[in-house]
């Protein structure tokens, strides 16, 4: 992943995490829209945070 990819996924990540759970879809609907390898990845991120928060 390239230096400038990577920071676009942070920054959804962080911006998602802010939200409710219940509202992160529609979030990432706008801000993917048709990258579904961005969402992808950022789902992952955010149930990797998730499970690590409930460990």
């Amino acid at each position: 992943m390239s230096t400038e990819r990577w920071e676009r996924t942070k920054q959804i990540l962080e911006e998602a995490l802010r939200i409710a759970p219940e509202q992160r879809p529609a979030y990432l609907d706008l801000v993917c829209g048709a990258d579904s390898e961005l969402r992808a990845e950022v789902e992952s991120l955010i149930a990797s945070h998730a499970e690590a928060g409930s460990k």
